[in-house]
């Protein structure tokens, strides 16, 4: 399974970094580990227009790739867990000469909660978010 996303925190409209936008991401990612696995790309479009992380590099990170994945991993860190890192890959590629962030998720051997509360899992196409006796019977069935 395969999500592409415009920008890890960039509101390309109003070139204004915004906390929605990178949650979006963290949901994808916490789903995609809560379910099979799957690759988030960050710098393509829903129509698979390669866009690239360059706007977003400059404008939040100076520049540097370094900066924009250690900003990954510091929001990956507060909202999902460093217990996790194992089965996460982040890199920087580049495709047709723009670069663009790859998130490669595995399924966890154990439940996976946003901020330690909210628990949600990948329907494709979508993100769905599991509340209540549907979060206990997934659990149960998937994590036994």
């Amino acid at each position: 399974c395969t999500e592409f996303k415009h920008t890890l925190s960039l509101d390309v409209e109003k070139q204004t970094k915004e906390k929605y936008i990178t949650e979006s991401a963290l949901k994808t990612i916490c789903a995609f580990f809560n379910t099979d696995g799957g690759d988030l790309v960050i710098g393509v479009d829903d129509n698979s227009n390669i866009l690239g992380i360059k706007n977003e590099l400059d404008k939040f990170h100076k520049g540097d790739p370094d900066k924009f994945l250690n900003t990954f991993k510091d929001l990956f860190k507060k909202h999902i867990g460093p217990e996790f890192y194992p089965f996460l890959d982040q890199k920087i590629v580049e495709i047709n000469g723009m670069k663009v962030f790859l998130v490669s998720c595995k399924p966890t051997e154990k439940e996976v909660f946003m901020n330690k509360i909210d628990f949600y899992v990948r329907t494709t196409p979508a993100t769905d978010k599991l509340e209540g006796p549907s979060q206990i019977n997934y659990i149960r069935t998937r994590f036994g």
